[in-house]
């Protein structure tokens, strides 16, 4: 598969896929690559562009499903010379393909659970001063207990921690084989 950047719109024989269908086609992708996890895909169109919003709650981390759900941004933005850049994806059939959402964003909320596991195992490795609990984190308690030779707040390592943590792997989508040829390299 080749990806074109460019100005401007894509060509005439180029398929659009609105942000609507778009979204319909990431759900898809992500139910066939994490079969169990409840996504919310929401999309949302604004004078001169639209993306979409992806949540879950555990599962995958968020560097999993990017790598998934990146193949669907139609543009780019350079901020230094303020310009778009439309991307159009040439298929292994030859058809050529532009993705309407200008951005994809992919935003994983963590349970009780999770962050109670991101904690016993930062306390497994760090020497920390107090108990850490959930309520904690989420307060903003945890950036005032303080972790022995380290120069970051706890709530920093404890965040990070919890980020690494996936609970779901990657498995196979056909849907995004469709598309996109480097699939099976996501799943592996």
């Amino acid at each position: 598969m080749k990806t074109q950047y460019g100005y401007g719109y894509p060509d005439m024989g180029t398929q659009y896929i609105s942000t609507t269908d778009t979204a319909k086609l990431i759900r898809k992708v992500l139910k066939e690559s994490f079969p169990g996890i409840k996504f919310y895909v929401r999309s949302d169109c604004y004078s001169m562009g639209s993306s979409i919003h992806i949540k879950w709650t555990d599962g995958p981390t968020e560097s999993q499903v990017n790598s998934i759900v990146s193949f669907f941004t139609g543009s780019t933005f350079d901020g230094i010379t303020d310009c778009t850049d439309y991307i159009n994806r040439d298929l292994e059939n030859g058809q050529v393909v532009h993705f309407e959402p200008d951005h994809v964003f992919a935003r994983r909320d963590l349970s009780d659970d999770l962050l109670s596991q991101a904690i016993l195992n930062v306390e497994s490795q760090c020497i920390v001063e107090k108990k850490i609990t959930p309520e904690d984190f989420r307060n903003g308690a945890a950036s005032r207990i303080f972790i022995k030779y380290l120069c970051e707040s706890s709530d920093i390592i404890i965040s990070r921690e919890a980020k690494s943590i996936s609970l779901a792997p990657t498995q196979f989508s056909k849907t995004l084989a469709m598309y996109s040829p480097m699939s099976s390299e996501l799943a592996a």
